[in-house]
């Protein structure tokens, strides 16, 4: 039987890649900074501190230099992942895939099938990749070194949810506050939490629920994987996730595990890598059952 691979790389990949990175949720709204073609490492610089306004004088010997520039280096350095699995071509037969199948015992390929198994593994390499970047936010924001505002949580419930919210609302930075470009991240079970407890309220003017929009106290709140009991505030901006989506490295390729098998694979290469700019203006609200 003459079998001929279906390989899609270079610019093809970039584009079905695409189509897995920006079906998450967490690019497809722009919820964080998304920075591609890093083929190796980049390097984000970050300013910081405060400038003091003083008295003019017209001697600059008697002029203070007063107030602080500081500047700060996140890399990011996006490392290859994968998504492997293994499909035998005879459990097609006796189902609905054997209809575009060509006559014969040995020709057991089905465009069909492929095209299937495609359209349910991209979603889910997009959520896999999704969780993975929130995981590992989570890591870099939890670590003991981490200047970020770290706050111990409780089991959530809709009855304590707006008790709780407000903690994490108290904690954000005064000055993006005032900006108004500050975002709670909250894990999507916790929209039903929000919810209930809103239409338990005679007053709602702590959640503002609309459809998908959701805010408390005027701050957006979006609901992305972040695992239980989990919420994390900041500026959009400073999360970043880094990807080279023209990576010659990476291929979406199907192919037969050995030419004389009937065994094929599906297998996913992307490269991914996330920073936090200014964590100290980040809060991490987080509850481990003991």
């Amino acid at each position: 039987m003459q079998y001929t691979p279906n390989l899609y790389t270079g610019k093809h990949f970039s584009q079905i890649f695409s189509e897995i990175v920006y079906s998450t949720k967490t690019l497809e709204k722009n919820l964080v900074r998304l920075m591609d073609n890093v083929k190796w490492e980049q390097h984000v610089t970050t300013m910081g501190g405060d400038l003091t306004v003083q008295p003019y004088k017209s001697r600059l010997a008697e002029t203070d230099s007063q107030g602080t520039i500081e500047f700060s280096d996140v890399t990011v350095k996006p490392v290859k992942s994968m998504v492997y699995k293994e499909f035998t071509l005879e459990d097609l037969r006796g189902t609905r895939f054997t209809e575009d199948m060509k006559a014969g015992a040995a020709n057991l390929e089905s465009n069909e099938f492929l095209s299937a198994v495609l359209a349910y593994m991209q979603p889910k390499i997009a959520l896999g990749a999704e969780k993975s970047f929130w995981a590992a936010i989570k890591t870099e924001l939890n670590d003991v070194a981490s200047v970020a505002t770290k706050l111990t949580g409780v089991a959530l419930t809709q009855d304590n949810i707006d008790e709780e919210i407000t903690k994490v609302y108290n904690a954000i930075d005064d000055e993006i506050l005032i900006n108004g470009d500050v975002v709670i991240y909250a894990d999507y079970s916790i929209k039903k939490l929000i919810v209930n407890n809103n239409t338990s309220q005679a007053y709602r003017d702590k959640f503002i629920v609309n459809a998908d929009s959701v805010s408390y106290q005027g701050v957006t709140i979006e609901f992305l994987p972040l695992g239980a009991n989990t919420m994390i505030a900041g500026r959009s901006s400073d999360f970043v996730w880094a990807t080279d989506l023209a990576a010659d490295m990476g291929s979406l390729q199907v192919e037969k595990v050995q030419a004389n098998s009937d065994v094929i694979f599906f297998k996913g290469v992307f490269t991914q890598d996330q920073a936090v700019i200014i964590p100290e203006q980040k809060v991490i609200y987080s509850y481990t059952a003991v």
